[in-house]
């Protein structure tokens, strides 16, 4: 059996949808089942390239370049006939293959592949457009249910529209079920929920010893408090800069540590007055170096205003760290032994709700001063994520229930 995983060449693939796709052709080498997956990626470029595929293992990679133009590449009315002949040629498709999507994007291409095959498509709902649009759900919906408005938000329906043919929708937690059942009536027979996991057993504890990483980081005696992810307004990330303005009045010796990319500059601006107190890493490739941060922090601090199921935060339990976590679904697994939360509050004069800062403060606060108590929810923490993230088990998930294969590890 064959499964298609598409990539689509966007910041996605290098935060959530790279390491989700990641984590399901780690899980396939330690099961080498006979399901082969080839992972499409389609790079766009602006330059003449050659299709490249290269083979590790039971996984072939399949990097196809897109030429850029200045309109819409993936709306371009050639685009899903040229990707789909391309993949015709390569593979020999047929009926029996699996096309598993990542992205509403390549709504197009999967169209096109369903009305040549009819085959099954899967789809993974890695996030919400609307949440990058909208204040709320609300203003969201008075559009959406408005034809003149069709245009507008053809992104949102082209999410709509590639969850309507998949035979398997995945989502990560239930506020999106509720959602795709809601809105965009989806049957719940073709919805299936399903986290992102990682292995149980990591690397964590391997290499030098936390005092000597902290030497060679110039974090001698520092307390590290940590956040990993994307520098945008979304993730929470500058209000946690705004609360950590108070920390570092109060506790001595603690340094924030950003780890990503993203609007650095804005975030940089926001440390005004601290900013001896903050470290900004940008986005680390090497794996070795970001397990050396986990290593080190003391705290992480996650205070998204949305996600689906971040890897970021498996990271942080599957490494023992105790977190600090914003009350979201995407959260929900995570009970008050196995970390802190942090609510939202109305924002005056705006129909908004924002991250508790004062909240916040106290949480960290707390953690810092009193190690038991947060050494207590990192170890609660782990075992939660061996009961609910784990990789293999949730493995076996996707292969009997998303791709129906009924093969049992």
């Amino acid at each position: 059996m064959r499964v298609f995983l598409f990539k689509s060449g966007g910041l996605g693939d290098e935060y959530g949808i790279g390491s989700y796709i990641k984590s399901v052709c780690n899980a396939s080498n330690r099961h080498p089942l006979p399901v082969t997956f080839i992972v499409v990626e389609l790079n766009i470029t602006s330059s003449i390239e050659p299709i490249k595929i290269t083979r590790r293992r039971n996984i072939t990679f399949c990097k196809i370049p897109v030429t850029y133009n200045r309109i819409s590449t993936y709306a371009d009315a050639l685009f899903p006939s040229a990707i789909y002949a391309t993949l015709c040629d390569l593979f020999n498709l047929h009926e029996k293959d699996i096309f598993h999507f990542n992205s509403s994007m390549l709504f197009p291409l999967a169209k096109k592949i369903r009305e040549e095959l009819d085959p099954m498509i899967v789809y993974t709902v890695h996030f919400l457009i609307w949440k990058s649009v909208y204040q709320n759900q609300e203003a969201f919906l008075k559009e959406f249910r408005q034809k003149e408005h069709k245009d507008k938000l053809i992104s949102i329906h082209h999410e709509k529209d590639i969850c309507r043919i998949s035979k398997k929708v995945i989502c990560m937690n239930s506020e999106t079920s509720d959602y795709l059942k809601d809105v965009y009536r989806i049957p719940k027979r073709q919805i299936l929920m399903l986290p992102n996991g990682l292995p149980e057993n990591g690397d964590y504890s391997a290499g030098e010893p936390v005092s000597v990483i902290k030497d060679r980081l110039g974090l001698t005696g520092k307390k590290i408090v940590l956040y990993v992810g994307r520098i945008h307004a979304e993730k929470g990330v500058f209000d946690l800069i705004s609360a950590f303005k108070e920390i570092v009045a109060e506790v001595k010796g603690v340094k924030l540590v950003i780890v990503g990319d993203g609007a650095i500059s804005h975030a940089i601006s926001l440390c005004n007055g601290i900013w001896n107190d903050v470290l900004f890493t940008g986005y680390i490739k090497d794996r070795k170096q970001l397990m050396e941060f986990y290593k080190i922090a003391d705290l992480m601090v996650l205070p998204s205003y949305h996600e689906q199921s971040s890897f970021t935060f498996l990271e942080a339990i599957q490494n023992k760290k105790p977190l600090i976590l914003s009350s979201i679904p995407a959260f929900e697994k995570m009970d008050e032994r196995a970390c802190r939360k942090v609510s939202f509050i109305k924002k005056r004069g705006v129909d908004q709700t924002v991250i508790n800062r004062k909240q916040l403060q106290k949480e960290i606060r707390l953690l810092l001063a009193d190690k038991k108590s947060a050494n207590r929810l990192a170890e609660h923490a782990f075992q939660t994520f061996r009961k609910e993230f784990n990789l293999d088990i949730l493995y076996d998930e996707l292969l009997r229930k998303g791709y129906e294969t009924g093969f049992v590890q």
